[in-house]
């Protein structure tokens, strides 16, 4: 999984920053961005949407601060999840919330994403999940160990120690392998008993 999110994060900064050194318009760079991030979901169906919309610069930055004559009227937003980027044009150059001019940082900063992260345990996949960077999805969720669980049926994700189980935010939880192993146990046992 390290290696698919190495992998994906450089194809994104390599679009993102291409898209950055090409394009001089907030529409065309909503098309760029949305094309790039529609990359990552393609290889990573757990991670949920980008959403990248226009919206007005001065909602973002201090009203003491903002200069109507430098900054660009409109802003792009990306967000997902907790997570929220603004990027907008000063004076024909791009600027990323309000602090970076550079490209190349930039670029850097737009792969940042929590959605993007790797979790070293469930309990930071169910994490994810509650702070819907993550789709909820057993036959999506990366599993993160090798060593399978007697009976998955019912499982998003597993690591060498816990298992995550659930059909709902509301009702996830993060349990011991010994745990599972019990519960398979006592399901066998009861359907033995039909």
């Amino acid at each position: 999984m390290q290696q698919l999110l190495k992998e994906t994060a450089e194809n994104l900064e390599k679009c993102v920053l291409h898209g950055l050194k090409i394009c001089r318009s907030l529409e065309g760079m909503k098309e760029i961005l949305t094309g790039c991030f529609a990359g990552v979901i393609e290889k990573m169906a757990w991670v949920k949407p980008f959403h990248i919309y226009l919206d007005q610069t001065k909602d973002y930055i201090p009203s003491y601060y903002f200069d109507s004559d430098s900054y660009s009227q409109q802003c792009l937003v990306i967000n997902n999840g907790p997570d929220e980027q603004f990027l907008y044009l000063n004076e024909k150059n791009w600027n990323l919330n309000d602090y970076e001019e550079n490209l190349q940082i930039i670029a850097g900063h737009l792969v940042k994403w929590q959605a993007l992260s790797c979790p070293k345990n469930v309990m930071a996949v169910q994490e994810l999940i509650e702070k819907d960077c993550w789709e909820l999805s057993a036959k999506t969720l990366p599993r993160l160990s090798d060593n399978v669980p007697a009976d998955t049926e019912e499982l998003l994700s597993w690591d060498d120690k816990c298992v995550l189980t659930g059909t709902s935010k509301e009702n996830m939880m993060v349990i011991t392998r010994q745990q599972w192993d019990k519960i398979v146990e006592n399901e066998t046992w009861f359907k033995d008993q039909e």
